[in-house]
């Protein structure tokens, strides 16, 4: 059995975004405030598995540029030496933000893409030893075409996971640059806003790997005996 491979439960979702453009603000279009049908449910790709709570997902989104994290349960089919079993976590990736094009009115939400990643940040653990040993946390510092290529251990990580991700997300031009992408004015905005929030991001990061060590996120879904699972919104 393989547990769905992003869970799309209604999650809890908090989202931090510096803003478009705005529309200069005038009368109300004709037809604003009018609606056609609404749909009576969402209907989801995937159903949950049963007694699941749901995962979380943040995101902390600026121009081009966002940072993403989520808690995470995973086992690899085909693991690699010291991948085996299961394993929990937190996930965080920067990723590409795409601001969409709306479709309505101009008071219509505006659709945000959270597109390609550009580096990873894997703080997991061993889902069969101590919580909170974080004994298997990695990064992925050359993602392409949406791959992470292989694990790279780092020591830093290891012992201070946090200050890892608060020191690495403080180089953006850095990640940009090893992921082949140009630093243009807009990105350059970009790094020197995130550097201003890398505490926010931080404190968001603590509070998610403190509640996988409590068992509140990351846990194992309840479908039986799984040989393959991703159970995350990343």
């Amino acid at each position: 059995m393989i547990a769905a491979h992003s869970v799309i439960t209604p999650p809890a979702v908090t989202i931090t975004l510096a803003l478009p453009p705005a529309h200069r603000q005038g009368p109300s279009p004709a037809g604003a405030g009018t609606y056609g049908p609404l749909p009576r449910k969402l209907v989801y790709p995937d159903p949950p598995p049963v007694g699941d709570d749901g995962d979380m997902l943040q995101v902390f989104g600026f121009d081009r540029i966002g940072v993403v994290l989520g808690d995470i349960y995973f086992i690899d089919p085909a693991p690699a030496k010291g991948q085996e079993g299961p394993e929990r976590g937190v996930r965080l990736e920067v990723r590409v933000l795409e601001p969409g094009e709306l479709t309505g009115s101009i008071y219509s939400a505006r659709p945000i893409g959270i597109a390609e990643p550009i580096w990873r940040a894997d703080m997991l653990e061993s889902a069969d030893g101590p919580p909170g040993s974080l004994d298997r946390a990695h990064h992925h510092p050359n993602m392409r075409n949406w791959e992470p290529n292989g694990r790279v251990f780092d020591r830093y990580l290891s012992r201070d996971p946090v200050g890892f991700v608060g020191t690495m997300l403080s180089d953006l031009e850095g990640l940009l640059a090893r992921a082949g992408i140009e630093v243009d004015v807009a990105l350059a905005a970009d790094a020197r806003s995130l550097r201003t929030a890398v505490p926010e991001v931080q404190r968001a990061l603590t509070s998610m790997l403190d509640q996988v060590k409590a068992g509140e996120l990351g846990t194992v879904p309840d479908e039986g005996d799984l040989t393959s699972a991703r159970v995350s919104w990343l």
